[in-house]
């Protein structure tokens, strides 16, 4: 759990080593946290999105000083519109995708160069680095608005075709001038544009309408994602092909503002609770995917792994060696050489 108390107060709390817990029985007037989600609490069995675990944990921890609302179900918004929210003071935080950060936090978007930091434990490995601390964290808090609470292992990106689309999209040819969903992330659209697709971003919680409008062709959430997304996305989904190139990676963040206006005990309250459901969600998150996998089977929804010889081909022509990510690790990392000591974390 290295992504857990002693990051959360080095950035929040000044004198964390000497703070004395003083929980009272139950505040009058308890603090409130209103966490929103695109996901619907009643589907935690095919979704990792932990909205009752991070209700229990804050109000135990807090003895009741703190109380949890879940805005599920996209009722507050998804994606940017969240974002935006929890920015603003609007909501006190919420679960958003990573690539969503990316127009106010733009160094989060080095996430989304394929073929480096897919696999479940190398994300996991990274998100829990101290180099992902220093040269990523430590800047989006810099910024002022928002507080990455704590990051969420999802799986791996996609290519996923509409049910308008008669066959499985597995190869760059086959991508060739197809319409691919695209979110906030300026490294994704290059990434299909490379392969020769076209990208258009739409926000999450328009895409299963988009999909309907055959405005697009392809989506490339993780499989969980693809299940529980919003306005009955699943039902719109023909092919699933596992390109596995980039972490579907989520992240729970905070309004730095509302964060700050804690007391220093329940700053820390905050870290522990944050640090205990970030320890139990890549268990809950493999659970998901497997019954997530399963229900799409039944649906007929066939799911498609590459073999390693296609694989490969993916990573050679389209991975983070390719001359052209240099220029986005240099204007993201401010020197492509940083990029090096991120691989290195994601190997433990």
């Amino acid at each position: 759990m290295k992504f857990t108390r002693r990051r959360f107060l080095s950035t929040c709390l000044t004198a964390a080593s000497t703070a004395v817990l003083s929980r009272p029985t139950i505040a009058a007037d308890p603090y409130v946290l209103r966490f929103a989600s695109p996901y619907l609490s009643s589907e935690a069995d095919t979704s990792p999105h932990m909205h009752a675990d991070i209700k229990t944990q804050v109000e135990r921890l807090s003895n009741g000083r703190i109380r949890v609302e879940i805005l599920d179900g996209g009722q507050a918004g998804a994606g940017p519109e969240l974002m935006a929210k929890v920015s603003r003071g609007y909501i006190q935080g919420a679960l958003v995708s990573a690539s969503n950060l990316s127009p106010i936090a733009p160094a989060l978007d080095i996430l989304n160069i394929p073929f480096w930091c897919a696999e479940n434990q190398a994300y996991e490995n990274l998100v829990n680095s101290e180099v992902w601390q220093r040269l990523i964290i430590d800047k989006v808090h810099a910024a002022g608005a928002i507080h990455v609470w704590f990051p969420y292992v999802v799986g791996g990106r996609t290519l996923t075709t509409g049910k308008h689309w008669l066959k499985p999209v597995m190869t760059p040819e086959q991508l060739a001038n197809i319409m691919v969903r695209v979110p906030s992330s300026e490294l994704l659209r290059h990434f299909y544009t490379l392969a020769g697709g076209r990208a258009r971003r739409i926000d999450w919680g328009k895409v299963a309408a988009a999909l309907r409008a055959r405005e697009v062709d392809v989506i490339d959430p993780a499989i969980n994602s693809l299940y529980s997304g919003p306005d009955g996305l699943r039902h719109q989904i023909g092919h699933i092909f596992q390109l596995n190139s980039v972490h579907d990676g989520w992240m729970a963040v905070i309004n730095q503002r509302w964060l700050h206006s804690l007391p220093n005990d329940l700053q820390q309250v905050m870290a522990e609770a944050g640090a205990q459901v970030h320890a139990w969600q890549p268990a809950a998150a493999r659970r998901a995917q497997q019954t997530a996998s399963q229900r799409f089977n039944e649906m007929g929804v066939g799911i498609y792994t590459p073999d390693a010889e296609l694989a490969l081909n993916w990573r050679r022509r389209f991975g983070h060696e390719h001359p052209s990510w240099q220029r986005y690790k240099r204007n993201i990392l401010g020197d492509d050489v940083l990029f090096n000591e991120l691989l290195r974390a994601t190997e433990g």
